[in-house]
């Protein structure tokens, strides 16, 4: 059996590197990682990243599940800006299917949304 050991401090570091340079060189929407180590069975997450707030500009946020989600109906509540829901579309508002243990997802937040929405499959 071939184990994979993840690094999730030279990760956030890396990623930290990278926002730098796309915020402060392209002017693109701006990107966060979060970790969230919410019990897999919690359907209120909550997740911590650095220098996040909630704006009037749309976001990209990376997060890192470090013990996934069973898939009902999740919210997520980042650095305490208040929870919402993990949906696959705003059109549909169909909430993500579940996301594996150790899995990093992207979500993106429009102003004003009660949502991130995640434009991959997450499981």
């Amino acid at each position: 059996m071939i184990g994979i050991f993840v690094n999730t401090k030279l990760i956030t570091y890396r990623i930290e590197q990278l926002e730098s340079k796309v915020n402060k060189h392209t002017g693109l929407m701006p990107m966060y990682f979060a970790e969230c180590t919410s019990a897999k069975d919690v359907v209120d997450k909550t997740a911590t990243c650095t220098d996040f707030k909630l704006t009037n500009k749309a976001c990209v946020i990376f997060v890192h599940f470090k013990y996934g989600d069973a898939g009902s109906t999740p919210t997520l509540n980042i650095n305490g800006t208040g929870a919402k829901k993990l949906l696959k579309s705003l059109a549909n508002a169909e909430s993500i299917d579940g996301v594996d243990s150790g899995r990093i997802v992207q979500l993106i937040y429009m102003p004003g949304s009660d949502a991130y929405i995640t434009p991959i499959h997450t499981a």
